[in-house]
């Protein structure tokens, strides 16, 4: 039972770091976009 609990709770921490990376990446992602937008905004005009 202990043992289970124990993986659990690293299950646990593994999702949150997961999350904290998708989370750092989907932010990256959005600065790039918006950057890329005013870059073909920047062309356009």
């Amino acid at each position: 039972m202990i043992l289970h609990l124990q993986h659990l709770s690293d299950w646990h921490k593994y999702l949150s770091e997961l999350k904290l990376c998708l989370l750092e990446v989907h932010w990256q992602l959005i600065l790039h976009l918006h950057h890329l937008f005013d870059f073909l905004k920047d062309l356009r005009f």
